[in-house]
């Protein structure tokens, strides 16, 4: 064969270390997945009730508007 090395063979596929890479990566992003699924929900849970917290400071300088009419 023309231009074939007995090193190409071994070359081939991964080495341990990449896959250990892979899934160290992998553990992590299955831990990390929830934890930020979670802190999302939190953060649209505080949003509303900051939301709420506004729309009850506001009520009672609109209640008069809304009984004169």
């Amino acid at each position: 064969m023309i231009g074939f090395k007995m090193t190409d063979k071994k070359t081939r596929g991964f080495t341990l270390i990449e896959l250990m890479m892979v899934a160290i990566i992998g553990i992590l992003v299955a831990v990390a997945l929830p934890a930020y699924s979670n802190f999302q929900a939190k953060a649209k849970v505080a949003a509303g009730l900051a939301e709420i917290a506004a729309a009850i400071k506001i009520l009672p300088l609109r209640l008069p508007v809304q009984k004169s009419l």
